[in-house]
């Protein structure tokens, strides 16, 4: 009978353990959040919404919880379109947060990697387009270089982010992420830096760079989470994680879908970065996406999207490094799927680079590798055209005129030299253009004037060309209409590609 006691007891001992080791991890939820993890349903490697354990939600806790709306922020991004995608609608959400004096800047290079960055610093290159915004409007300044934008301001928070081609390659982050870092605190010691996580491909995308993650956007969220846990998360020299990726892919499993993004790539221009420029406003001061009501399309996004965008932020500032299930499955509202949903910004910046992996896929239906080409960086004149055959200057319009406000045009003529035969033009749906011819800088054209033309894709060639040895080019909306706010926007929606000597 003794022996039978003590087996019982020794039984209830290990039944005693066994319970506590099957206890789910204590709940870190803090008063406010909502918890929104489902089960675990299928493997990470094909989409798993893994299980919130107190190690990696610990591991977050080093991003200086609790936070405090700030009096006064300055932000600067080392980035690239991606970093305009995150900070398009930031200035107005920081305002309605409650930061009364903000000042942002976006140190853009298109398409830009740590490398890049990297090699742009130590050789102190004018490369970056600088973006600054003080009131809410972006001011535009070309050819500037890192250094001179570190030290303008006393900055408060400095971000870093790879390009999103190596997001997720650790070989890109062992080659340039610490010297990177190292050479943004010798210039700056006491700003905070601060990672922005990107965001996967859409499935369906088309980019050049998405074998790196084997077409699978799961697999690609997965490898960039693991260099973000490999390097800035480690890094002491990193304050905060801006979890944008996992707000992407969270709000993914709602019934929203994947539809986040205009090209594949680049997050759509209404939702995307609506939901982008909520969860750095969240990281960033510690409100409830909740409470910023700013909405930069409400005919577009709705009182149902507006709570999937909250629901997705709050589940990522919480859990960070894996995709927490929605629970809103229906709705009003849609992305459906389009490439873009939003109306003109005439704030609205644009970068003719932005547009390359579109343009490569559009060049590559005519058998052109644009691999072989350059982007032509080429300045504009706004309500202006070239008339090739009626003189050898450019027309601007009064305000009177029948094409007042409905032309911008190049500033210069360029040679065969500058622009050769080969030359790819590429130009937007809605929008129109026409090459004008010259014999010479000195003369109109004797020849026959180029019609207007909405044709996508264009190769100069010398029957073309009609013998001229130089050529400028106007472009339009289609049908033509004023876009005097718009200027720079239509200037871009033409792009040329001059072929590599």
């Amino acid at each position: 009978m003794k022996k039978i006691c003590i087996y019982l007891l020794l039984a209830a001992t290990l039944l005693g353990l066994c319970a506590c080791g099957s206890d789910p991890a204590p709940d870190m939820t803090q008063p406010g959040d909502t918890q929104t993890s489902a089960p675990d349903t299928q493997p990470a490697e094909t989409g798993k919404t893994e299980d919130t354990t107190m190690e990696e939600t610990t591991e977050y806790v080093k991003t200086e919880e609790p936070k405090t709306v700030p009096e006064s922020l300055k932000l600067l991004a080392i980035g690239n379109s991606f970093s305009t995608d995150c900070m398009e609608y930031l200035w107005k959400m920081l305002r309605d947060a409650g930061v009364k004096n903000i000042t942002l800047g976006n140190l853009y290079y298109g398409v830009c990697t740590m490398a890049e960055h990297l090699s742009f610093a130590t050789n102190d290159s004018a490369s970056y387009t600088y973006y600054k915004s003080t009131k809410g409007t972006w001011i535009v300044s070309k050819s500037y270089k890192m250094s001179t934008a570190l030290a303008e301001e006393d900055w408060d928070i400095i971000t870093l982010q790879e390009s999103s081609k190596t997001c997720g390659v650790d070989s890109a982050f062992k080659a340039s992420y610490k010297k990177l870092v190292d050479y943004v605190r010798s210039k700056n010691t006491t700003a905070k830096l601060v990672w922005n996580m990107t965001w996967a491909y859409q499935q369906d995308s088309t980019h050049s760079a998405f074998p790196n993650y084997g077409n699978d956007q799961m697999k690609m969220y997965n490898m960039l989470i693991d260099c973000v846990k490999n390097y800035p998360l480690k890094d002491e020299n990193v304050s905060y994680i801006i979890p944008v990726g996992t707000a992407v892919q969270n709000a993914r499993t709602s019934f929203l879908g994947d539809h986040l993004t205009r090209d594949g790539y680049h997050l759509n221009k209404d939702y995307g970065r609506y939901l982008a420029a909520l969860t750095w406003t969240c990281a960033i001061t510690g409100v409830d996406p909740a409470t910023i009501k700013y909405n930069p399309a409400s005919m577009v996004i709705t009182a149902d999207m507006v709570k999937v965008a909250c629901e997705a932020i709050t589940a990522a500032i919480k859990t960070p490094y894996a995709v927490t299930e929605s629970t809103i499955k229906t709705g009003e509202g849609s992305l459906g799927g389009t490439a873009e949903t939003s109306v003109t910004d005439p704030a609205e910046i644009l970068n003719p680079e932005d547009f390359y992996e579109a343009d490569k896929a559009i060049a590559a239906k005519n058998n052109v590798n644009l691999d072989n080409y350059t982007l032509l960086k080429w300045e504009y004149l706004g309500n202006t055209y070239w008339n090739c055959t009626s003189k050898a200057g450019t027309t601007t319009p009064g305000s009177g005129g029948s094409t007042y406000n409905q032309n911008v045009c190049t500033k210069e003529k360029y040679s065969l030299t500058d622009v050769p035969l080969g030359t790819v033009f590429i130009c937007d749906a809605g929008w129109q253009y026409r090459i004008e011819l010259f014999n010479n800088t000195t003369d109109k054209f004797t020849g026959s004037r180029p019609a207007l033309t909405t044709i996508e894709f264009f190769e100069l060639n010398s029957d073309f060309m009609q013998g001229a040895k130089y050529l400028t080019w106007n472009i339009a909306a289609s049908p033509k209409a004023d876009i005097s706010a718009i200027f720079a926007q239509a200037a871009v929606h033409l792009r040329v590609y001059v072929p590599k000597k």
